[in-house]
Parts: structure tokens; sequence; C-alpha cells
């Protein structure tokens, strides 16, 4: 009976041994997923030029690490590499790429073609940021400094009628002269004279 309830026992120890092994590889392959799904999703916002032209494994290779090396140098400096060289119609890589076409081959043929994009998005950016504020065309570009002239007049009349619309304080005038005196009497270390006495009787009793 004894030996027929420790098998038993040593039965159930062993289904309980496998269930924890098979719990454990299930968190195992849990954790593993959602490490790839998190790698997956980084690599999905991450950009790379070298989806922009026809290009070798080991080219590719290549490009991709000069662009890991770039892209942590960058952010030290709050500096995103994807944002300036993404492919989608507003980065500053992609307007000179679209008003020079020939730029992509200076990429494709450079030794460092993140480094050569990279010179070119930061070469375009000041004027993207101008077209951004000011416009384009000629015609946009007059207008927007117009209108740009036109509303700092417009402030420093505001301004000025602010000014002249402030109530002057009141101008104590002081009594100059009187202070002075007054100062004078108070201060002064001369001290008045005598007056002589020319009476007769202040004769006898000098």
């Amino acid at each position: 009976m004894e030996d027929k309830l420790k098998s038993q026992s040593a039965k159930i120890n062993d289904i309980l041994t496998k269930l924890e092994q098979i719990e454990g590889k299930k968190q195992s392959l849990l954790e593993t997923t959602k490490n790839k799904q998190v790698k997956t999703n980084i690599n999905e916002n991450r950009q790379t030029v070298s989806d922009d032209f026809d290009v070798n494994k080991v080219k590719e290779q290549q490009i991709l690490h000069y662009e890991d090396i770039i892209r942590k140098t960058l952010a030290l400096f709050d500096i995103k590499y994807d944002e300036l060289i993404k492919m989608d119609g507003k980065s500053a890589y992609n307007k000179a790429v679209q008003l020079y076409p020939h730029l992509l081959d200076e990429v494709k043929k450079s030794d460092c073609p993140p480094l050569t994009a990279l010179h070119i998005a930061k070469s375009m950016q000041p004027y993207l940021e101008f077209t951004q504020k000011y416009g384009s065309s000629v015609e946009q570009i007059k207008q927007s400094l117009k209108d740009e002239l036109n509303n700092e007049m417009q402030n420093k009349k505001k301004q000025k009628q602010v000014i002249k619309q402030t109530p002057a304080k009141p101008v104590q005038q002081a009594s100059v002269f009187s202070d002075i005196g007054n100062a004078i009497t108070q201060n002064s270390s001369i001290k008045p004279e005598k007056q002589v006495d020319d009476s007769l009787a202040s004769f006898f009793y000098r």
C-alpha cells in the first residue's frame, strides 16, 4: 500500500515538474515573440537610403552599418536622422532629390551614401524652412514679405498708441530754494554773531 502511494506521489511530482517546464517554455516563447515585435516596430520606423536605388547586398549591409553609427551620433544632439532622409514628400532630402534628381546618383556612387544624403538634407533645410514660411513662387514670397511688413507696422502703431494713452505721473516740483535754505540752516556750523549793544548803559558795563 505504501509502495503504491509512493508510486502515485512520484507520478504526480513528475507531472507537476513537466507542467512547470512547459510553463517556463511558454513564458520564454512569449518573451522572445515580444522582443521580436519590438525590434520589428523599431526597424519599421527606421529609414535607409539603400531603398532609394538598386544596390547589392554587400553595399546594403555597409550602408545600414553607416546609418546605425550616424543615427546614434545625431541622437546625442537631438537630431533625428530618419526624419531628414525619409522619402515622404516632406523631408529636406526628399525635396532636394525631387528638385535635383541627379543627387541620387551622387548618393549611390558615394563611399558613404548616408553621409552624402545627410549633407544634402542639411544643405536643403534652410531653403525648405524659407519656402514653408514665405512660399516657393516669386509672387508668394512678395505677398508673404508684404504681409509680414504690414503686421510689424501695425504692431508698432499699437505700441505707440498704448504709450500715448498711458497717463503721465504728476511731477512734484520741489521748492528748491527753501530746501536749500533749510539745509544750510540745519547743517551750517556758522554761528550768528552777537548783536552789539550800542546803548549808553552798555558802555559802562563792557
